[in-house]
């Protein structure tokens, strides 16, 4: 089955923040800091300048906490086609299997 994936700037964002370091058998992403700080919604929403202040009283929007959610999620995916395709490229995205052979997809084939 083929996966496809549209790549956004709210994607290399997060990417470009996350925490990595040396693990016992390989570098791996810091899973309770993965942008720096312990409080992954907060850091989310500043990086991607999201309406929420964690501090005050106002409850995340569920909007914000969707989007959050979502994109926070599909890192992973972003992840897999930053390291497969050596370029951090907005775009649409296509393998031939999950995870698998990712390649950008010219404008033209994508819609």
């Amino acid at each position: 089955m083929a996966a496809k994936f549209t790549m956004t700037e709210q994607h290399l964002t997060l990417l470009r923040r996350m925490h990595v370091e040396n693990g016992p058998d390989a570098p791996e992403i810091d899973q309770k800091r993965p942008y720096g700080n312990s409080d992954i919604e907060r850091d989310i929403c500043e990086l991607l300048h999201l309406p929420y202040d964690s501090e005050s009283d106002t409850p995340m929007t569920k909007e914000v906490e969707a989007t959050v959610k979502r994109v926070h999620r599909e890192t992973a995916t972003a992840l897999q086609i930053v390291l497969r395709t050596g370029k951090f490229e907005t775009g649409s995205y296509r393998a031939d299997w999950e995870g698998g052979n990712w390649v950008r997809v010219p404008e033209s084939a994508a819609s």
